[in-house]
């Protein structure tokens, strides 16, 4: 019985908050816009990747759009990102189609430097089959909406203590695995310098699945120091700590580590390296995916990686 009240009561006052925000006076608003148009073709010997000989061979043309429009002010800040790409199949492989993929992002300030309330939609598509080729055939849309407030307690920005708490809500097309989760994270934050900072976290997942045939119910816990350095060459973080896995009446701890390294010269080279070693699910990797993809429209995003799936995993993954 809990599954039906957790989703009510995300959707009715994931709702409630969106007519609040629309109510909120946008004073001294900063408003910027952009949007790209792209063409591009590809061609496969074997488009559906099928063992052995006698793959199909295909040409697929595309036409992308992109848009994104962000609006800011000292209450509210919005930001909307979408795109849709019309895939033509010259030999008729699979019918032509349009994928569309959107994510919606408010932050509304509550109470100045203390706290937000966040609004978050993120739409895209996700695979069913690890080993099979990213087409019509093995795709399905999802989306996933999540809301809830981020706190912030310091007296100055140099030492801060974040806490955050969201509601989320998972929806997958085709496959059975729709999921509700609550999460939480204690932060804090100590800044070394202008460019270093040292973290401690603490964070904890619940995941319910609507049909418990489908999923079995886990929790996630983490507990991990942060490192970061930022200046205007060199952006480096690293997390280190240790996880928690349960699953049912079984547990399973490990360590945890996370390395994101951006390194860029003056010749306009940037070299990017990341790693992770955790306990994650497709829902979460999918969230990761579309933020580093709504930074602006026309950047590709490896949706090929993102495989829906109704356990977690242990991530083990270096770029």
């Amino acid at each position: 019985m809990r599954m039906p009240i957790i989703t009510k009561l995300v959707r009715n006052f994931s709702a409630a908050i969106v007519v609040l925000i629309a109510y909120v006076p946008a004073s001294s608003a900063l408003a910027a816009g952009g949007y790209s148009v792209a063409v591009g073709a590809s061609h496969s010997d074997n488009i559906q990747r099928t063992p052995g000989e006698g793959g199909v061979e295909e040409t697929v043309t595309s036409l992308t759009g992109a848009f994104i429009v962000s609006n800011e002010s000292p209450r509210l800040s919005m930001s909307l990102f979408g795109q849709g790409t019309y895939l033509h199949y010259a030999d008729n492989s699979f019918e032509d189609e349009i994928v569309p993929r959107g994510t919606l992002s408010i932050v509304w300030n509550v109470q100045p430097a203390r706290m937000d309330w966040i609004v978050d939609d993120r739409f895209g598509q996700i695979t069913a089959d690890p080993f099979g080729a990213f087409t019509p055939d093995t795709i399905e849309n999802t989306n996933i909406f999540s809301t809830g407030p981020q706190l912030t307690f310091g007296s100055s920005r140099q030492q801060l203590l974040l806490i955050g708490a969201r509601a989320e809500n998972h929806w997958y097309e085709d496959q059975d695995i729709d999921n509700n989760r609550l999460n939480g994270s204690i932060e804090f934050v100590r800044e070394l310098d202008g460019s270093r900072n040292i973290g401690l976290t603490a964070y904890g997942e619940q995941v319910d699945f609507r049909n418990e045939a489908a999923g079995t119910d886990y929790n996630i816990y983490e507990a991990f120091l942060t490192y970061s350095h930022s200046s205007g060459a060199l952006d480096f973080s690293i997390d280190a700590g240790v996880t928690s896995l349960e699953i049912d009446e079984d547990k399973s701890d490990g360590l945890l580590g996370r390395v994101n390294l951006s390194r860029s010269f003056q010749s306009n080279w940037i070299v990017r390296l990341s790693g992770e070693y955790s306990y994650t699910d497709s829902g979460s990797r999918f969230l990761i995916g579309r933020e580093q993809s709504s930074a602006g429209p026309g950047q590709a995003v490896d949706d090929d990686s993102l495989v829906a799936a109704g356990s977690p995993l242990r991530l083990e993954h270096v770029d």
